[in-house]
Parts: C-alpha cells; sequence; structure tokens
C-alpha cells in the first residue's frame, strides 16, 4: 500500500499522528504537525482492490486504530460504530450512481435510524404527521426553502404561511452555506418543541415582506383526497399523498361523488408525494377484478412477491388518471397497475420514474435500518425506474389545480378538459349537470 493512500485513511478515521516504518531502510518515523487534508472519499471508494483486500485492510485499519491511539482516545465500540456509518454511506454513494432528479436532491436513503424516528416514519404512513406541514426545495445557491406546498391543519397552515414564501433561516440561523442535511436538522425536531422562521413573502415587482413567525411542531392529520364534482358530471378525485388509510378515503369520494352524479372519474396524480406502497396497491383493487396481480416488488435477500386484489371489483365506472413529471413513488406504481391492466386511461406529461421504495429493517440494539432495497415492476415484469411512465395522451403541464387543497378550477385545466374529452368522445357522452351545490 502506498504511503499517500495510507495517510488519506488515516485522515479519514481521525487519526492525528500517522506513524510509518519503511521495510527499505530504517528512516525516522513521519511525525509532526502534517498539513490538513480532505480525504478523497470517492477515489477510496473506487479504489481497485477485491473483497478480500478491501476487508484486510479494514481490520488492519481497526488494529492500528485501537493499537495506535489507545483505549482513552477510541474504544472498539467507537469504531464499530463509525464502521457502520461508513457502510451507509457507501451503500448510499453506491446507490445514487441511478438516482433520478427528486432523489438526487433528497437526504440519503440509507441511514440509521432510532426507534423513536423509525416509529414517525412508520406513522406518517398511516396518515398523520409530526413536524410544520410545509413542503420546499431547498436552494443551496441562495440559502433559501422555497415552500411548494402547505398541509391542511399543519402548524405551517394554522400560522398563514403560503405556497411561494421564502424561508431564509430559523431560530436565528441563516441557511445560507448549509447543507440540506444542515438545514432539515435546523427544522425536524420532537413534537411540542418550537422554531422560529424568518420568511420573505414575495408581493411582485421585485419586492418582498420580511416576517418571523414560531410554529410549534405538532402531530396532524395528513388528508388524502381532494375531491369535486365537475358541470360534466365527471368526478375529480385528487390524490395528494398514499397513506394505509387512502383507500378508503377514495371509497367514500368517489361514493359521495356517485350521490352528486358523477358517471365516470379522473384519478389525480399530479405532484402526488407517493407513500405507501401496499395502500397503493389497495386502490388499485378497488378497479380491478379479484385476484389480479397489480405490481410486484424485488428485493435482494428477500425475493419476488405480487401484490394481488384480494376483492371484488368496487368502482365499475370510466377513469382517466392524470400525471405529470412530479408524479413519483407509490402514485407512480399506482399509475402503472392500472395502465398495465388497461384499466385506465392516462393524459399528461411522463413521469418521474422512481420505482423502488424504501423499508425500515429492524437490526436490533433500538435502532432500524432505512434502506432503499425494493425494487418495483408490473405483473409483466415491466419497470419504469430512470424512465418514467409514458402517458396514453401527452400533454404539456400546468399547475395542479387541486394543489392547496382549496377548492379547484378545472374548467380552466387543460389537461382535466382533456380527460373530459376523452370520457365524452371515446366512451360516450356524459350529461352535462349543473355544479353541486
Amino acid at each position: 500500500m502506498s504511503l499517500s493512500n495510507l495517510l488519506t485513511l488515516g485522515s479519514v478515521l481521525g487519526a492525528c499522528v500517522v506513524t510509518i516504518a519503511s521495510s527499505a531502510r530504517a528512516e525516522p518515523p513521519v511525525q509532526g504537525d502534517l498539513a490538513p487534508v480532505v480525504p478523497d472519499l470517492e477515489a477510496i471508494l473506487d479504489a481497485n482492490i477485491s473483497d478480500e483486500e478491501a476487508r484486510a485492510l479494514f481490520d488492519e485499519v481497526r488494529a492500528v486504530l485501537q493499537e495506535r491511539l489507545g483505549p482513552d482516545t477510541v474504544s472498539a465500540r467507537d469504531l464499530y460504530l463509525g464502521a457502520l456509518l461508513g457502510m451507509i454511506e457507501a451503500a448510499n454513494r453506491q446507490s445514487r450512481a441511478d438516482a433520478g432528479p427528486l432523489e438526487s436532491v433528497l437526504p440519503p436513503s440509507g441511514m440509521l435510524l432510532t426507534r423513536d424516528q423509525a416509529d414517525q416514519l412508520a406513522a406518517d404512513l398511516d396518515g398523520t404527521m409530526s413536524g410544520l406541514g410545509i413542503q420546499f426545495q431547498y436552494r443551496p445557491e441562495t440559502g433559501s426553502l422555497v415552500v411548494l406546498g402547505v398541509i391542511s391543519g399543519s402548524p405551517s397552515d394554522r400560522l398563514g404561511m403560503r405556497r411561494g414564501d421564502i424561508v431564509v433561516g430559523a431560530d436565528h440561523k441563516t441557511f445560507a452555506g448549509r447543507t440540506q442535511e444542515q438545514v432539515l436538522s435546523l427544522l425536524q425536531g420532537a413534537t411540542g418543541t418550537s422554531v422560529r422562521l424568518s420568511v420573505l413573502r414575495p408581493l411582485g415587482n421585485g419586492t418582498a415582506a420580511q416576517y418571523t413567525v414560531g410554529l410549534q411542531r405538532s402531530t396532524f392529520e395528513v388528508p388524502s383526497v381532494v375531491d369535486s364534482m365537475s358541470h360534466t358530471g365527471v368526478g375529480h378525485l385528487g390524490l395528494k399523498r398514499i397513506h394505509r388509510g387512502s383507500p378508503d378515503e377514495v371509497e367514500a369520494a368517489m361514493s359521495r361523488l356517485r350521490d352528486q352524479g358523477a358517471d365516470r372519474f379522473v384519478l389525480d396524480l399530479r405532484g402526488s408525494q407517493g407513500g405507501c406502497i401496499h395502500a397503493a396497491s389497495a386502490i388499485a383493487d378497488l378497479f380491478l377484478p379479484k385476484g389480479t396481480v397489480v405490481l410486484r416488488t424485488v428485493e435482494p435477500g428477500v425475493g419476488e412477491k405480487d401484490l394481488t386484489t384480494t376483492r371484488d371489483v368496487v368502482a365499475h365506472e370510466a377513469v382517466v388518471v392524470l400525471v405529470d413529471r412530479w408524479t413519483h413513488g407509490a402514485a407512480e406504481a399506482l399509475a402503472a397497475a392500472l395502465q398495465d391492466h388497461s384499466r385506465a386511461y392516462l393524459i399528461g406529461e411522463t413521469t418521474l420514474g422512481t420505482a423502488r421504495t424504501e423499508t425500515l429493517v429492524d437490526v436490533g440494539a433500538n435502532f432500524w435500518l432505512r434502506i432503499d432495497s425494493v425494487r418495483l415492476e408490473t405483473a409483466d415484469g415491466r419497470t419504469w425506474h430512470g424512465t418514467g411512465l409514458s402517458p396514453d395522451a401527452a400533454i404539456q403541464a400546468t399547475a395542479s389545480p387541486w394543489y392547496d387543497g382549496r377548492g379547484t378550477a378545472l374548467d380552466l385545466d387543460p389537461q382535466f378538459q382533456q380527460a373530459v374529452h376523452y370520457l365524452q368522445s371515446e366512451l360516450g357522452a356524459v350529461p352535462i349537470r349543473a355544479p353541486a351545490p
């Protein structure tokens, strides 16, 4: 092994003094105040060595650190836990090689979590959420969060935050120069704790109002469906997020719309945040015959599993699904299942292309591993990862009219109007009705 490689590894693992004995001739060891070095993690992870050589290197570095630094500086426990984090970092780096545009800007998918953190993530899929209730995009070049949406009933919603607000700091700390992970650590916290956000609200003409809002993190219900009735007799179901309560919400919304006269539906998955894969399968169950393979999950070390419908068809009406470039995850899986079985006509843009999903694995000692290990396929083995789902009719996306949960403007929405046109021309005229009161 070269001197430079061992020096770099020593820097990575926190060695302060590096001692190297030359086998060629007796020279004084390299000891002193060495210059700062930024470790080249990519070069280390790309090293052209075998699995056996890497294992031997790991054992050697661990032994050197324990022997040379001593137990007063670093314990075996410290090294093992540090190695765990290093393994996850290496896995995250490799998994990002084929990450989509959304995954590339999100925090790493593989991470070691405490039981409380894992429980909270599991609760999110039950239809509850803890925190502030804002959806945002982080822009590191300006050190700001752009609010893309505010969840109805959340602390942010109750205190009047809006889509388009720009958050530039938290608790008197600016976001400038921080990574997204660092910004998230400032925003996240235990239920009941508070945070003060510094917010800019654009007023137009290049001006903005600046204000501070104090938010208390809390647990709140996250509604899954926004439904409305168009004057054409077509029911509109906007599915913002898919959690375990979503199948019941969709079924109840369809029943309400039928009572108002709906005889066909548009399932709007534009901008959907995705969510629970099993809930997505259960929604497809409403439209497909009993015994139909909706999706197939493929997980190394676990195997393949078919998600199959378990009940008779509930919704017999014609369905159009609206998708856009931000439709991803479980929402993509739902659209793929309905398209695969020719149960729905897809209108909109090619979807994001995320045919992978995460799972939580209990690894003991009250720790859970969050890992992106599950691959998704349709019943015939088709995957849309990296390519997205191609709609049956491609139409440029506009802002989802139901996005903020404050009503719709369906008459002005070209994609929805194209869906109505398809339902009328391809499947027979839809009676014109006055909007429901």
